[in-house]
């Protein structure tokens, strides 16, 4: 099933794992909203939060590995 959200998907799991943020930065819209529903108040918008999370991450783990388990399609969503 090549969709393009599986292509989305596995690009920022490409980028995750080369630690490139410009590619990684390239799978979110610029309005993108962080919901994290177990802690509302860690909620944000815009690209420019992703930048700062990532580049954190990236920064505290040198050899981050991300796994692609399972992805799921329903509709265009």
């Amino acid at each position: 099933m090549e969709t393009r959200q599986i292509v989305v998907i596995e690009r920022l799991q490409q980028a995750q794992n080369a630690q490139d943020l410009e590619a990684l930065l390239a799978c979110f819209a610029p309005n993108f909203q962080g919901n994290h529903p177990l802690h509302p108040e860690r909620g944000f918008e815009g690209i420019e939060q992703v930048r700062k999370s990532w580049s954190i991450i990236f920064h505290a783990i040198p050899d981050f590995h991300s796994e692609l388990l399972r992805s799921a399609v329903e509709g265009d969503t």
